[in-house]
Parts: structure tokens; C-alpha cells; sequence
């Protein structure tokens, strides 16, 4: 009798679904799938030496700031293995501030100069997301954001005369800046 009991309940339940009222539908079109949202933000690694750009989970208006942390994080283990970073591990996360059109990454001490490769990582994630903090003023009329970083060495790094954004990455004692023009797009 047990045995029985389990395929009735089913049968009973199978019925009185059915006799609900909704009939039956076939696939229902909504039209084409959402085309241009991204995941949160976009990091760049590398495939050999080519530029790759890799989307990352963040939350909503998350900008330069947190796809930073993702990259230097680097490659995670859902990546393909073929990616890589040219970028060194960091102790604590880089300090991010914004300069006019430039974006100002410092390094923790003891990091050293970055090669072309790694910069251009830097570069490029900057350049794939846009925000950041807000460039207001506070009261009184002041900017909010300084003319000058300080502690910044400005020999050897030439600035651009133009007013492309730029990526300007700091460590102690040496200084490199890039356009975002040089990224692929």
C-alpha cells in the first residue's frame, strides 16, 4: 500500500495543477538579449604580450579605484591560464587620486619601475573605466581636486601638453606617465 501512495500523490498533484486554469504556452519572445553591460569593471592582462581585456564582478559605479585592486589581485583561477600580469604583487593596495586629467597611481614602497608591459596594463584599466570620485567643489569655492600631487617627481616623466587623460604611476623614487591613447580600444 506505501508504495502505492507515492506515484498517487503524484498523479493528485498532477491533476490538480492542470485543472488550474492556465493553459498551457509555448516559448514566449521578449525580443533581443541586453547588448553593452558589462559585469562591473574591466581589467587588462595579458595573453602573451597582447593586451586582453577581462571583465570583473563589481558593484554598481564602481570605477578606476576597485578595477585597480582587481588587477593588481591578477589573474584568478575561473581565468584561462594563458592570461598573466606583468605587475608585481602588492603589499597593500595602490593609492588612487586624481589630478585634472590625470589619474595619479602611487605604489607602496619598494615597488620597482614598472616595465612597458605592465604600465600598459595600468593604463588601459584606467582608461576602460571611467569615474572615479566626483571632481566638485567644496564649500567655499576651493577645488576639490589638488593642481599639484605632492611628492611627486616630475623629472624625466614629461607630461602631455594636450588634455588627453593620462596615467601617471608612482613608486618610490621613480615616476612613469602614458596616455590613454595608447590603448587598444
Amino acid at each position: 500500500m506505501r508504495r502505492a501512495a507515492g506515484p498517487l500523490a503524484c498523479l493528485a498533484s498532477a491533476a490538480a495543477l492542470a485543472a488550474c486554469g492556465v493553459p498551457p504556452t509555448s516559448v514566449i519572445q521578449a525580443g533581443e538579449p541586453a547588448v553593452g553591460m558589462t559585469p562591473g569593471v574591466s581589467v587588462y592582462f595579458l595573453s602573451g604580450d597582447t593586451l586582453r581585456a577581462v571583465p570583473r564582478r563589481a558593484p554598481d559605479a564602481a570605477g578606476p579605484v576597485v578595477a585597480l585592486r582587481l588587477l593588481f589581485a591578477g589573474p584568478g583561477d575561473a581565468d584561462p591560464t594563458t592570461l598573466t600580469t606583468r605587475l608585481p604583487s602588492l603589499p597593500r593596495p595602490p593609492v588612487i587620486a586624481f589630478d585634472g586629467v590625470t589619474t595619479v597611481v602611487r605604489l607602496p614602497a619598494g615597488v620597482d619601475r614598472l616595465s612597458p608591459l605592465a604600465m600598459d596594463q595600468v593604463v588601459c584599466t584606467v582608461a576602460a573605466n571611467p569615474g572615479g570620485p566626483q571632481r566638485t567643489a567644496p564649500p567655499g569655492g576651493a577645488s576639490a581636486v589638488p593642481t599639484a600631487v605632492p611628492d611627486v617627481p616630475t623629472a624625466g616623466t614629461p607630461r602631455s601638453a594636450s588634455p588627453s587623460p593620462d596615467v601617471r604611476v608612482i613608486g618610490a623614487g621613480w615616476a612613469l606617465s602614458r596616455l590613454v591613447e595608447s590603448c587598444p580600444s
